[in-house]
């Protein structure tokens, strides 16, 4: 029988000089640090080379929407471009993206970092004082929102003053509260066709800033740069290669490109960087859920032909567990994964 290679010999085949792994010293911030040679240097990088390579393949599926990765790069693009030649968004701007997971979400984040600008993924949960505060807190000049979070932003008076508000979903809201007579709409930005500026975009230059639960006091902001972002697309190849490489009947290849359900929030690094992100690089179908709903997750597998699952520990009991689970087709699904919390060990899937 032969030897399973260890995990520093596959180490050193897949990162030695003139591989796609290859590591290198990089000074960041006066600190030489280990890098990733050939990561993208920025997210636009990223978004063009999905775009190009996926084409007319769904990007984005919300109920009966599809959005392609060719017409998704084109919306981010037209919408970068509305950034700076209608509100005058220059590099390191904020905009602030308060949203549920919409297609319009995606669209903001890679058309706002496209320009230099600075993403700040809102809490969609928040209350109206909440958003108003993690607004002010990063200091926006920009704000993206849909009806239901630009409502609970009417009742905090003043929390939008000074800062260009862009709506879309203005009727999907509950209260039907006064909104902002300044509202501009959405699809009047990415209707016209427009290239995205070109700006110097560094590795080290800040993408986002996410902010923490606020469990225990108020949220903080915390700052990631366009490396954090591609280092961790990276990584994940990377991990995917050296576990093929480390099995020992390694899994059939799928009959064709991922389908994944997007089940947790885009203000969340996961559902952001690992899930979002992940997908525009590697060409693949994320189908987005308005809220987590186990039945309804089992209806998406079977639809579309969902081919893995990723979300927290509970959300994959929640399926095993489901009354339905034994009448469902899930035999496109080739994989369930998890993470964000202790799993159980005393269950296994099969």
């Amino acid at each position: 029988m032969a030897t399973k290679p260890t995990n520093d010999a596959i180490h050193r085949a897949l990162c030695a000089p003139g591989q796609y792994f290859e590591i290198e010293q990089t000074p960041i911030r006066g600190v030489l640090t280990r890098t990733w040679k050939n990561a993208h240097r920025n997210l636009g990088a990223v978004l063009a080379q999905g775009a190009a390579a996926a084409g007319e393949r769904d990007f984005i599926v919300l109920d009966d929407e599809h959005l392609s990765h060719a017409r998704h790069f084109e919306l981010a693009t037209r919408f970068a471009a509305s950034l700076v030649r209608d509100f005058g968004v220059q590099k390191g701007d904020r905009v602030a993206i308060a949203m549920r997971n919409l297609p319009e979400w995606s669209i903001a984040f890679f058309g706002a970092t496209m320009v230099g600008a600075v993403a700040v993924p809102v809490n969609a949960f928040g209350t109206g004082e909440e958003l108003a505060f993690t607004i002010a807190d990063a200091d926006a000049k920009v704000v993206v929102a849909d009806g239901e979070r630009l409502e609970r932003l009417a009742t905090q008076a003043g929390s939008l003053t000074a800062r260009a508000v862009i709506g879309t979903r203005l009727d999907d809201r509950k209260y039907r509260n006064d909104l902002p007579d300044d509202v501009r709409p959405f699809g009047g930005l990415v209707d016209r066709e427009a290239e995205a500026p070109e700006v110097a975009i560094e590795p080290d230059d800040p993408a986002t800033i996410f902010y923490t639960s606020g469990t225990t006091t108020r949220p903080k902001g915390v700052l990631g740069t366009h490396r954090n972002i591609c280092t961790n697309l990276m990584s994940l190849m990377f991990s995917s290669v050296r576990g093929s490489q480390r099995d020992e009947a390694p899994a059939a290849a799928p009959g064709g490109p991922p389908v994944m359900i997007l089940s947790v929030p885009l203000f969340h690094a996961t559902g952001c960087h690992s899930m979002l992100v992940s997908q525009v690089m590697f060409g693949c179908t994320l189908v987005f859920m308005r809220r987590w709903d186990a039945e309804v997750a089992l209806d998406l597998m079977e639809t579309h032909r969902v081919t893995a699952f990723s979300g927290v520990p509970t959300m994959v009991w929640d399926i095993m567990n489901s009354p339905s689970l034994e009448r469902r087709d899930l035999s496109s699904v080739g994989s369930f994964g998890g993470g964000g919390a202790a799993g159980s060990g005393n269950h296994s899937c099969s």
